[in-house]
């Protein structure tokens, strides 16, 4: 919990870290960093979108986009 460490462990140790989230249990935070790691390191391909190109795709699949709820990582809300 060093600040100036926090940021360099961040990018050596390449493992999903909640700690400072308060709106979870430390089970629930565990979980959440396991399945996030593994997600982050299992993909043989990964192509993410940016908020236009999920904006596009759903657009073309008839889904109205309604509002950005996050752009990093890209988390949208949308009706069909």
């Amino acid at each position: 919990r060093i600040p100036l460490l926090k940021k360099i462990f961040r990018f050596i140790i390449p493992i999903a870290n909640y700690v400072e989230r308060n709106d979870m249990t430390r089970e629930q935070r565990y979980e959440e960093a396991i399945l996030d790691t593994f997600d982050m390191l299992s993909p043989k391909y990964d192509n993410p979108l940016t908020v236009s190109g999920v904006n596009k795709t759903l657009k073309e699949h008839g889904v109205r986009f309604n509002k950005i709820l996050s752009s990093r990582p890209v988390n949208v809300t949308g009706e069909k």
